[in-house]
């Protein structure tokens, strides 16, 4: 780059520094930063707020394709999800006796609706993948400056769609079987030599922080890196030497994205109006029906829901938009088609 100023149209980017003291410096779209790096060394990541900032704009410049994206990945599956579960507990009576004894009992349920409830679920699971990855590759391409249309964007999760969800079902195993294995190992010292439970619990927060932090590069590796990479060793290699500001940052887009979503969720179920039975939680038993959880509307569940998938959709994808982004600075590999 052969001026100091690059021309405003140059993506975020790491270029060779234009004051010769080291080798790449980090071009935030706008200016020169003070992160830099040589080629023999891992890149430093740009400050957080600059990171934030960027994922938001990824987001918000693109929010006509993310609002395409999100209907049609989370909120019609999101409609269908709820006509389901709204026929399958049809005349469902969940008692919950608290005294004199604890007991609970589910009466009134088919159990012929199982499957196509199953079906369901499957269904919105598959296309929450499919959702993820397309916002991923959506906001990472605008970070980029490439425009590249909601349908680009879909037709390239597609293709990797069988990829995409052997990294979620690893990923499932390997968190089912670390907790297994926490569950045993927690249960052997607590019996055989309680004073060790306060040298676990250590270890334990120790696999918290990766899990979360991991929890978002693995399927943004997935969704972005060239087929062939592998996703696992891309997403254990990124954060290398830099995993506390990786945590920080991992907790930072997750503490904004599900509290917005919370308050998304919180606000807009009580148009349905569940929970108005007008239940006394203190009572010695208390039976729970339908409208207890979906309200007694069917269009007023199948609005609230509509509503809240197509909100919760942006929250989506600024997680998306924040890991893709971290993933990329910190030197993955990048599918050439979002360069």
């Amino acid at each position: 780059m052969p001026s100091d100023v690059p021309p405003p149209q140059v993506a975020p980017g790491w270029y060779p520094d234009p004051r010769r003291q080291f080798e790449l410096r980090w071009w935030d779209g706008n200016l020169w930063t003070e992160h830099t790096h040589n080629y023999d060394q891992s890149p430093q990541t740009g400050s957080r707020s600059d990171w934030l900032g960027r994922t938001i704009k990824a987001v918000a410049s693109r929010a006509g394709h993310v609002f395409t994206l999100t209907l049609l990945l989370a909120a019609v599956p999101s409609v269908l999800t709820t006509l389901a579960v709204w026929w399958a507990v049809d005349g469902v009576v969940l008692t919950i006796t608290q005294a004199p004894a604890e007991d609970i009992a589910v009466t009134g349920f088919d159990q012929g609706r199982i499957l196509p409830l199953a079906a369901a679920i499957v269904m919105s699971f598959l296309v929450s993948v499919a959702l993820g990855a397309a916002l991923r590759r959506q906001t990472v391409a605008a970070d980029a400056g490439r425009s590249d249309s909601w349908a680009v964007s879909l037709r390239a999760t597609v293709h990797r769609l069988p990829r995409l969800l052997g990294t979620w079902i690893s990923w499932a195993l390997v968190l089912v079987v670390a907790s297994i294995i926490g569950l045993v190992v927690v249960s052997i010292v607590a019996v055989a030599a309680p004073v060790l439970l306060l040298l676990i619990i250590p270890a334990v927060l120790a696999l918290g922080c990766l899990f979360l932090i991991h929890v978002g590069l693995v399927p943004a590796a997935a969704a972005l890196a060239p087929k062939g990479v592998g996703a696992w060793r891309q997403s254990w290699e990124a954060p290398k030497g830099r995993r506390i500001d990786f945590l920080v940052r991992s907790f930072l887009i997750w503490a904004i994205t599900l509290g917005f979503q919370f308050f998304v969720g919180t606000s807009f179920s009580s148009l349905s109006g569940a929970g108005g039975d007008g239940l006394d939680p203190e009572a010695d038993i208390l039976e729970l029906t339908r409208s207890s959880f979906l309200g007694s509307n069917l269009a007023l569940a199948v609005g609230s829901g509509l509503l809240v998938a197509i909100i919760g959709g942006f929250a989506i994808a600024t997680r998306a938009a924040g890991y893709g982004l971290l993933y990329k600075e910190s030197g993955g590999a990048i599918d050439d088609a979002l360069q």
